[in-house]
């Protein structure tokens, strides 16, 4: 449910959500889980904003959701029990001059978190988390063939669980970007990033993009690349979680990619071909056998990424997308887990001058490793959906959908359960 609209001169926007299921189980049901796991979720969101004078205006907002929820063993049918709570909030205050040169933004967010896992026979896990952050930036266009943005942001994290581990971080930020465009048709980007964490140091990264349109009109080919480099601290969650400390490094990265986009059909299709590498140190992973976070010391992921979409042509919405990935443990040579190495999306739509929609999409995920040893192999799945919607008059629509239409039972991560054939339906109403 959600509604917008304005009080005086104050937009308004404000949304709920409930939902209650019996669920499946948690442990896959092929491999012998009876017991469903169920789960009851709540949310609420709004938004507010003001157009404090001409050029400057303010908005602030929040999301809150509760989420109860049962969870089984890794490898059996369990009593165990969850919750999940996120309050996000954020503020800010916006400026953008009449000419369209120069605006700015100082804005305040706010992610307070708490987690309970708990197990039928050892008791709970509580954690509590809590990120707040302050950031400003500008944006500068002094000449039409040239801009500027710069900014800065501090971000604190707080943690703390029920076995008495208990820490702070703090990381500050400065940026900076530079925006041509020299020839026609022709758009260079490039920035500098300064991070300072209070536990693990200071770095610098640079990053690089470009577009050139080749040609004119609405079928003119675009030729992309860009170049990237990233440092990300570990979490104190991720330091923290499960009742023990990792001594976790930071992780660090360097990508780049060059794609071309053809565009088809008088602008209304596109097609897209993107080749990627992506190499880390340090990289961040979950394992699931030791239930902690760990380090992969070099990796490498790769690939290629096709794609095809075609918006409102003769009433058909159609997209294609086909993804190669190949990531590697770059010191073993092994596969990273729970990564396929091959997926495939596939919609069509079609919509009446009556306002009948229909649709189907197809979901087709490759086969994966679930463990850094390559021993435990998850195959690949095929899942189909259906969807229709019908306005009955200008404010009421009905729709409904078919996920998992074949029934198709799969796993993502070894062990646990999918959802099976559901059905939803239900009504819009706009006002």
């Amino acid at each position: 449910m959600s509604a917008s609209g304005l009080v005086g001169p104050v937009g308004v926007v404000l949304g709920a959500n409930w939902m209650k299921g019996d669920g499946f189980s948690a442990f896959n049901e092929r491999r012998g889980g009876t017991e469903k796991d169920g789960f009851e979720s709540r949310n609420a969101n709004a938004r507010l904003s003001l157009e404090l004078a001409p050029g400057l205006s303010a908005d602030a907002g929040g999301f809150y959701t509760k989420a109860n929820y049962d969870y089984d063993a890794s490898g059996a049918d369990a009593l165990h029990v969850g919750l999940k709570r996120d309050t996000l909030g954020y503020a800010n205050l916006r400026y953008a001059d009449a000419a369209g040169r120069l605006s700015a933004r100082f804005g305040y967010g706010l992610n307070d978190t708490r987690r309970v896992s708990d197990d039928a026979v050892f008791g709970p896990y509580e954690t509590n988390g809590r990120t707040e952050r302050l950031e400003a930036q500008a944006s500068f266009t002094p000449l039409e063939m040239a801009s500027l943005l710069v900014g800065g942001e501090t971000e604190k994290q707080t943690f703390d669980d029920n076995y008495g581990a208990g820490d702070s971080t703090r990381i500050n930020s400065i940026f900076g970007n530079l925006t041509l465009r020299p020839l026609s048709g022709l758009t260079l980007n490039g920035g500098l990033r300064y991070d300072d964490s209070s536990d693990f140091g200071d770095r610098t990264t640079f990053a690089a993009n470009g577009a050139w349109v080749l040609g004119e009109g609405e079928e003119a080919a675009v030729l992309r690349a860009s170049y990237g480099e990233a440092f990300k601290a570990p979490s104190l969650y991720q330091l923290y979680t499960n009742a023990g400390f990792r001594n976790l490094d930071p992780e660090t990265s360097t990508s780049w990619d060059v794609g071309l986009e053809q565009p088809f059909a008088q602008g209304t299709g596109r097609f897209t071909l993107t080749y990627f590498d992506r190499r880390t140190r340090n990289l961040i992973d979950y394992d699931l056998a030791n239930w902690n976070y760990y380090n992969v010391g070099r990796a490498r992921a790769k690939g290629l990424e096709l794609g095809m979409q075609v918006t409102d042509w003769e009433g058909f919405d159609v997209n294609l997308a086909y993804t190669y990935l190949d990531a590697t443990n770059a010191i073993t040579g092994t596969q990273l887990a729970r990564r396929p190495q091959n997926n495939v999306y596939a919609s069509i739509d079609k919509t009446w001058e009556m306002g009948l929609k229909l649709g189907a999409d197809l979901r087709v995920g490759g086969g994966r490793y679930d463990d850094t040893a390559n021993t435990l192999y998850v195959t690949g799945h095929a899942v189909v959906g259906i969807r229709a919607a019908y306005p009955l008059t200008d404010m009421v629509e009905v729709y409904g959908r078919i996920e998992n239409l074949l029934d198709e039972h799969y796993e993502v991560v070894r062990n646990y359960g999918t959802p099976g054939r559901s059905a939803y339906a239900g009504i819009r109403v706009t006002i």
